[in-house]
């Protein structure tokens, strides 16, 4: 009789282990499904950041070479009109220059008087 008693509980055990096993396979396919769903939406969310990135540098890019357009012809014009500013300069050798006033803001006119 023992060993029908012990068959009977080693076979109800080797049920519930099955049963637990398949559970746990459910589980996995489960998990893994929800796994590759979001590596999909990475990628694609990836791919949208990389693109705006792109984007991004393309139009600094852009940017700074308007700027070096700009430097150069502020360089160029201040080449240019560098000799022609030498009668204002201060002589302190710093590269300063006095730019002597209009007289368009209504200010006194040259002497200290007004008119």
């Amino acid at each position: 009789m023992k060993i029908y008693e012990d068959h009977r509980k080693m076979a109800a055990e080797y049920l519930q282990v099955k049963t637990e096993m398949a559970e746990l396979r459910n589980y996995k396919a489960q998990l893994q499904e929800q796994l590759s769903k979001g590596e999909e939406a990475q990628a694609s969310q990836d791919e949208a950041n990389f693109a705006q990135l792109q984007s991004e540098k393309e139009a600094l890019m852009a940017f700074k070479e308007k700027l070096a357009e700009q430097l150069a012809m502020i360089e160029a014009a201040q080449a240019q009109t560098g000799s022609g500013e030498s009668a204002h300069s201060t002589g302190s050798g710093e590269g300063w220059v006095v730019v002597g006033d209009s007289h368009q803001g209504g200010g006194p006119a040259a002497g200290g008087e007004d008119q």
